[in-house]
């Protein structure tokens, strides 16, 4: 119900391609990504629309590397 922030996302694909992993799931993912009504990009504008395959590997990518520069710098 509240907007999510891009490190909030990051965490939910990560968790997700973490619990779902493999090609078998890719659908189920993006399946779950548009039903729960997680945003495609956290900046209004951008990037919007549903959920697809390229999307989430694209921005899974991005997310981990995010996630990891967060880590090292705390």
């Amino acid at each position: 119900g509240w907007p999510l922030g891009i490190h909030e996302r990051d965490k939910i694909l990560v968790m997700l391609a973490e619990t779902m992993p493999g090609k078998q799931n890719s659908r189920a993912r993006v399946t779950l990504l548009n039903q729960k009504g997680v945003p495609v990009n956290t900046k209004s504008g951008q990037y919007g629309g549903k959920w697809d395959c390229k999307k989430f590997s694209d921005n899974l990518r991005l997310a981990r590397q995010r996630l990891e520069k967060n880590s090292k710098s705390e």
